[in-house]
């Protein structure tokens, strides 16, 4: 694995506890595996996420991976993903 492939993520445990209800905003999801870290890591601290906002949402890769959280994600904008024709 590549430095690119490995990410370190903390939530400090004094600012969630199980009583809190979220709200998760991603800037940009393509793959899906940070927000997927995330929010298994906002269950394991019991908080309740009510809702996921995506402001940008790249291709479908992401679908399968967050399809147990389908109804509680808003995508603000979608593109397919690669670009096809697209030019700079």
């Amino acid at each position: 694995r590549s430095p690119k492939d490995i990410e370190t993520l903390y939530i400090d445990r004094d600012l969630v506890n199980r009583r809190d209800n979220m709200l998760v905003l991603a800037d940009v999801v393509y793959t899906g595996r940070t927000l997927e870290t995330i929010l298994t890591m906002l269950e394991k601290a019991r908080t309740r996420v009510e809702s996921i906002i995506v402001v940008l949402a790249l291709g479908e890769l992401w679908r399968n991976r967050l399809k147990g959280y389908s109804s509680k994600i808003e995508v603000l904008t979608h593109l397919p993903y690669p670009l096809v024709g697209a030019s700079f």
